[in-house]
């Protein structure tokens, strides 16, 4: 009940300060699929679906709502004053809603994670993440790049492969920081977790990485931190001051570095209230209508390249891009945009491809992924399910896009969590003991 009253309060007063009423009715669909999504919850407690359904609402019923008037999307952010049809909005919003249909009718709470076994000797695991950190220093082309600015930055297909190492790092880091909660607070193991978050502190901080990327670092380290339990109502209150606040502050400070402190000060955060800023992807969906309708259907290339982000561009140069850079790079040429890196959903991907055969057939294979890794006790340690964890911290980015852009990192945390569920690496839960704090 918590959960729906949060979405129907925030909705509410969006929608009575909406700038065009037809967007209520556009995004009418969108809000009862949240609703039908969070009343399956039973837990009090934070669930993959909590982060799910509130990206989706934020994303394709409070942006709408917030962002339409007089025929246009935009106003204050990336993508400004583009006129479009009520077909090309009513097309759009059906991509949305007939891709995560499906949705609706799969549990996204998770089972009991497994408290009976853990993972190899806290030692191995940090020496794998210091050996992580190592790599993914050199990969990325030294101290010097690791710390500056994401403006400043240069990269390369190396840097690419660092993406592997620092996925690495991030699980190591939060299965010690399990280990330690589950064993006790032993001087030896809060060394040893220490170093590893001092660690992770260097690659992924304020100011040298992006906001979606310090998700991806440091939720899963959080929820080992709480033991995998944190109250619903808390995410909420957290997630709208991330959203409200904390984003738009990293916006500068991960871009311009330890430089962009003096520009917070700039930030009209009352405003965020009624214009939520850097939501564009409904944006980009309404567009990626009007794109096609001069274009053909691109026949599986945009999901290729989704599926094939692991292939460097150096071995592949005819590589298929994906749907976001076209879409993005239009509108760039077009003067609405600023950049060509904009989000983009995944559903308006499997459009592009195969119209609303492929948003169908999109919806259902995703669907039914995400009900299985929602149930599954792979990647449980220390009565911690971690994979439940990345999959959390890694939704908004993924739900936003483009996700063949910002794939690597999750699958790579994935596969690193399956490979540490190995029967071979496991031994029984060590009993709480040695010289406590």
């Amino acid at each position: 009940m918590m959960r729906l009253a949060i979405v129907l309060a925030l909705y509410s007063f969006n929608a009575i300060y909406a700038p065009n009423q037809a967007s209520i009715a556009l995004t009418l669909p969108v809000l009862i699929l949240v609703l039908v999504g969070l009343g399956k919850i039973r837990s009090p407690n934070l669930q993959i679906g909590d982060m799910f359904w509130f990206c989706v609402f934020i994303f394709f019923a409070i942006s709408p709502l917030q962002r339409m008037g007089d025929g246009t999307i935009g106003g204050d952010w990336t993508v400004t004053r583009h006129a479009y049809d009520a077909a090309e909005y009513i097309t759009a919003m059906a991509i949305v809603v007939v891709f995560l249909l499906p949705f609706g009718f799969i549990s996204m709470e998770a089972k009991d994670p497994d408290t009976t076994t853990a993972t190899p000797p806290a030692e191995w695991m940090l020496a794998l993440n210091i050996l992580a950190f190592s790599l993914f220093v050199v990969l990325q082309g030294g101290w010097q790049q690791v710390l500056l600015p994401r403006l400043d930055k240069t990269w390369s297909e190396a840097s690419a492969l660092s993406e592997a190492f620092l996925a690495l790092q991030t699980v190591t880091t939060a299965v010690l920081v399990a280990n330690a909660r589950a064993a006790g607070r032993t001087w030896s193991l809060v060394t040893l977790v220490a170093v590893a978050i001092g660690l992770l502190a260097i690659t992924r901080n304020p100011f040298n990485a992006s906001r979606f990327s310090l998700l991806a670092a440091w939720v899963p380290v959080g929820l080992a931190m709480l033991r995998g339990r944190l109250q619903a109502a808390w995410f909420y209150a957290v997630a709208l001051f991330a959203l409200l606040v904390l984003f738009p502050i990293l916006s500068i400070t991960t871009r311009l570095g330890l430089v962009g402190l003096g520009q917070v000060e700039d930030i009209d955060f009352a405003d965020n209230l009624l214009s939520t800023p850097f939501v564009d992807i409904f944006d980009t969906t309404v567009h990626a209508v009007r794109f096609m309708s001069t274009h053909d259907w691109m026949l599986g290339e945009k999901l290729l390249a989704v599926g094939l982000f692991f292939v460097p561009r150096a071995l592949w140069p005819n590589k298929p891009i994906v749907g976001g850079l076209d879409i993005g790079g239009d509108l760039l040429n077009g003067g609405m945009a600023g950049t060509d890196n904009l989000s983009f959903f995944i559903g308006a991907d499997a459009y592009m491809d195969f119209g609303f055969v492929g948003v169908v057939m999109g919806g259902l294979l995703l669907a039914l992924f995400t009900a299985q890794a929602s149930a599954s006790r792979l990647g449980s340690f220390y009565g911690v399910s971690l994979l439940h964890a990345v999959i959390i911290a890694s939704l908004p980015i993924m739900l936003r896009g483009p996700v063949g852009a910002v794939l690597p990192l999750a699958a790579c945390q994935i596969v690193i969590l399956i490979i540490l569920s190995r029967t071979e690496w496991r031994q029984p839960l060590p009993e709480p003991a040695g010289d406590r704090l």
